[in-house]
């Protein structure tokens, strides 16, 4: 995990935003077209981290949308870059900040051919596969939902707020936007997965496959941030159709999906 010490800085001119989004691989750019009052890069806050992945600009953003202030916490950590620490550290700073009510936004992979790249999905529910032993022998495990220093001691709940996400399923009818339904599975990562793998979790029940969205979600339970989340099909997983997964793909498929989440976060601000 590539990680800066900096003197701290002044992250003021991000407090007083209830709502937060934060934006997954290369939707930082539904962000943009709102009125910015102040960014912070994550390197520049102490506890947080340099972003690696390509399509993660790592930088808070505090803007307004719909006449009200909204925190953009552009790109992230994955899980498979260095664990949870990073990530829940990340939570509890926005939480600090003032926020209280998150949408999680994240790219998929879709295990159901009725689910086409560029499509946004409402979250029901995660299936967490990225909680699993550590492979070193009497090592610690490596869960993606917990323990947080908040709550210690065990696995943390992995629960999307029911009254949030309706609110984003009525957001997106006002505003437009097609919106599916589905069960998300959170991977390890930084691989695809295998046909034979997400044959398994079609039989599990997911219709999603993606590499984030749990420790986020978890730690954003573990701090009484009220959490719903969005998924967006970047690709047909492996096994689905033929065609070779690449991440620019994913990229260019966030791209064309920006206008239509934009949208839909001007109209879910308005609503809150």
């Amino acid at each position: 995990m590539t990680q800066k010490r900096h003197s701290p800085v002044d992250t003021a001119s991000l407090e007083g935003a209830s709502l937060g989004v934060l934006l997954g691989s290369g939707l930082d750019g539904a962000s943009r077209g709102f009125p910015t009052k102040a960014t912070v890069s994550f390197h520049k806050i102490p506890g947080l981290a340099t972003v690696d992945v390509k399509g993660h600009k790592g930088e808070l953003k505090r803007g307004v949308v719909a006449g009200k202030p909204c925190l953009f916490i552009c790109g992230r950590k994955h899980y498979y870059e260095g664990g949870t620490q990073v990530i829940q550290a990340l939570i509890r700073f926005v939480r600090q900040l003032g926020v209280r009510d998150l949408l999680l936004t994240s790219a998929a992979g879709s295990l159901l051919k009725s689910f086409y790249p560029g499509e946004l999905v409402l979250v029901d529910d995660i299936i967490d596969i990225q909680f699993r032993p550590s492979p070193k022998r009497n090592g610690p495990p490596r869960p993606a939902a917990g323990p947080c220093p908040e709550r210690p001691g065990g696995k943390q709940p992995l629960k999307l707020d029911a009254s949030l996400s309706r609110r984003v399923w009525v957001a997106a009818s006002s505003a437009g936007v097609a919106l599916g339904r589905g069960t998300v599975a959170a991977c390890p990562g930084p691989v695809y997965e295998t046909p034979s793998e997400i044959r398994a979790l079609q039989t599990a029940g997911a219709s999603l496959v993606t590499m984030s969205g749990a420790p986020e979600v978890a730690s954003a339970n573990a701090v009484g941030i009220r959490v719903a989340m969005l998924a967006l099909v970047t690709n047909w997983a492996s096994g689905i159709s033929r065609v070779k997964l690449r991440h620019d793909d994913v990229l260019a498929a966030s791209s064309r999906a920006t206008p239509s989440l934009r949208r839909l976060i001007t109209q879910f601000a308005e609503m809150s």
